[in-house]
């Protein structure tokens, strides 16, 4: 739930207080129709049942997933302007409540979460850990490295100006190969509407007469 963006406990335990709604009312049909129905009737509660029992859980593995991606898929942005900021002369934790303003107006997953990292950094939570924690919350591997790179900067005293400029790089050029995938899937996935929907229609078009033509000289028989 903390991963598909839920972080107040009202909305989270009415996701779990409906999540454990559909779950009894699940394996009531089931029991319903083991018990009770027969038939297509007892198919059709064990179907129902089945999808009661999963369906909280498959909304929330779906929206997690969804937004992780699109987070992902943003985060190269939210790179650039804290290397701008940090190039600027702003330190890291400033930089990162910068960005978390000015990415509120632009993109509101972006922003929320980072102004959640602003937060966390006020509270007194390391810089590496709270970029871990919102590596896991995002599930990104990209904000991994991020924070692997911070701790090495705070080990080693080194600058982070340069190593987000080259995580930023890096995220565009994995953003291009990703891309260049999907596009190279293209084909494959073009094999199955074109098996069932064009090639009867082309056998209609170049048989058709053909057969037509012998039925004309069966029935002449």
């Amino acid at each position: 739930m903390v991963q598909m963006g839920l972080r107040h406990p009202i909305p989270m335990r009415a996701l779990l207080s409906l999540r454990w709604i559909t779950l009894a009312t699940g394996i009531g049909a089931l029991a319903l129709s083991l018990v009770v129905l027969d038939g297509i009737a007892s198919l059709l509660g064990l179907t129902v049942g089945l999808v009661l029992c999963a369906l909280v859980d498959l909304v929330v593995r779906v929206r997690a997933t969804w937004r992780c991606a699109r987070f992902e898929a943003e985060l190269p942005d939210a790179i650039d302007l804290l290397t701008l900021a940090m190039d600027a002369g702003l330190s890291l934790d400033a930089s990162l409540h910068r960005i978390a303003v000015d990415l509120a107006g632009r993109s509101k997953l972006l922003g929320d979460e980072f102004l959640a990292l602003s937060l966390a950094l006020h509270s007194g939570l390391g810089r590496a850990e709270a970029l871990a924690d919102m590596a896991w919350r995002c599930q990104s591997k990209s904000l991994d490295m991020l924070a692997t790179l911070v701790a090495q900067a705070e080990r080693l005293g080194t600058s982070m100006i340069d190593a987000s400029k080259a995580l930023a790089q890096s995220m565009r050029q994995q953003r291009e190969f990703d891309a260049e995938e999907r596009a190279g899937q293209v084909a494959v996935q073009l094999v199955v509407p074109l098996v069932l929907c064009m090639l009867p229609a082309l056998f209609v078009v170049l048989l058709g007469p053909a057969l037509l033509q012998v039925s004309d000289v069966l029935k002449e028989l």
